[in-house]
C-alpha cells in the first residue's frame, strides 16, 4: 500500500512539474513576443535562463534552465543501456519453460520494433500536420542553400541489430536494438546453461539493477 501511494505521489509531482513547465513556457513565449526577439532585456534573460551554453558566443551565458536539462537528461541516458540490458538478462534467466521463453524473446524484440515504428509514425504525422498549418513558415534571412547528402538504406538498421563489437554498443545510447540483441543472446545462453540467481553473472545483473533504481530515484 506504502508502495502504492509513493508511486501516485511520483505521478502527481511529475504532472505538477510538467503543467508548471508548460506554463512558464507560455509565459516565456508570451514575453519574448512583448519584449522582441532582439530586444537587450530579452538577450539578458535569455542569457540567464535558456541559453545553450555550448554554442559559439555563448561563454558568458549561465543557461539556469539549460544547464539543468541537460543535466536531467545526461543523468537519464547514463542508465539507459546497463538498465535495458540487465532488466531482460534478469527476465530471461528466470524463465524455464522453453516454449515460454521462445516467446518472451520474440515479443520483446517484436514489441521494440512496433514501437519504434509507431513512434516514427506519430512523429511524422505530427510534423507534416504542423508543417501543413504553416506552423513553420518562419523566414530566416542569411540562409544558403547546400546540396544534401543521400539518404541510407532503412535495411541499415536490421543490420546494425548485431553489433561488430560487444564494447561499442555497450557505450553509445543510440544503439538500443544492439543492447537488446546482446540482452537476449546473453540471457538465452545463461537459461540453457541452467545459471540459478547464485551466479556470478546474475548477480552482478542483479546488484547492477539495484544501483540503478537507487540512482533513478536520486534523479527523479
Amino acid at each position: 500500500m506504502s508502495k502504492m501511494n509513493e508511486n501516485n505521489k511520483l505521478a502527481i509531482r511529475m504532472l505538477a512539474a510538467m503543467v508548471l513547465g508548460i506554463v512558464f513556457g507560455l509565459v516565456c513565449m508570451a514575453a519574448r513576443e512583448s519584449l522582441g526577439a532582439t530586444s537587450g532585456t530579452w538577450q539578458t534573460i535569455n542569457n540567464i535562463l535558456f541559453q545553450d551554453i555550448t554554442a559559439k558566443g555563448a561563454n558568458q551565458a549561465i543557461g539556469i534552465f539549460y544547464l539543468g536539462g541537460q543535466l536531467f537528461i545526461r543523468s537519464l541516458q547514463l542508465i539507459i543501456v546497463p538498465m535495458v540490458f540487465t532488466s531482460i538478462v534478469m527476465a530471461l534467466c528466470e524463465i524455464r519453460e522453453a516454449s515460454t521463453l521462445g516467446r518472451v524473446a520474440g515479443k520483446t524484440i517484436g514489441w521494440f520494433l512496433f514501437t519504434s515504428i509507431l513512434g516514427l509514425i506519430i512523429a511524422g504525422a505530427v510534423g507534416y500536420f504542423f508543417y501543413s498549418t504553416g506552423a513553420f513558415s518562419s523566414q530566416i534571412s542569411g540562409l544558403k542553400a547546400h546540396a544534401g547528402s543521400a539518404g541510407a538504406n532503412p535495411l541499415i538498421v536490421i543490420l546494425n541489430i548485431i553489433p561488430a563489437n560487444i564494447g561499442a554498443a555497450m557505450s553509445v545510447n543510440n544503439a538500443v536494438l544492439s543492447i537488446v540483441f546482446l540482452a537476449i543472446g546473453v540471457g538465452l545462453s545463461m537459461n540453457f546453461l541452467k545459471m540459478d540467481k547464485q551466479s556470478a553473472v546474475y548477480r552482478l545483473c542483479q546488484e547492477t539493477s539495484d544501483i540503478i533504481v537507487v540512482f533513478l530515484n536520486y534523479v527523479v
